[in-house]
């Protein structure tokens, strides 16, 4: 990923080092969850959406799971609904003997 010029804030340039950092990281050890976590959530304060979506995407499609998981779901329902997770249906749970409705 080509570096982009340092922004100017405190907080800024502390994201874009952790991207750079993270991005090192991925290099030894592709695909590791809490490192693609951490990258995401240094792109979206960079507010490089696109970017941090596909870290988030990937951090889900990898096995994360747990309460980091749907904080990252909800926050992919904020920025990029078009391409956020389905929330899981609503189904009622059948009562014994009870017959399904069709």
């Amino acid at each position: 990923m080509p570096l982009a010029p340092r922004p100017r804030s405190e907080a800024a340039q502390q994201a874009l080092q952790v991207v750079e950092l993270v991005g090192r990281a991925l290099a030894i050890a592709p695909g590791h969850s809490l490192a693609l976590l951490y990258q995401g959530n240094a792109l979206l304060r960079l507010e490089r959406k696109d970017e941090a979506v596909r870290a988030y995407r990937a951090f889900l499609d990898g096995g994360g799971r747990g309460e980091a998981a749907e904080r990252i779901r909800r926050i992919l329902q904020q920025i990029d609904p078009t391409r956020a997770e389905p929330a899981a249906p609503d189904i009622p749970a059948l009562v014994e003997d009870e017959e399904p409705a069709s």
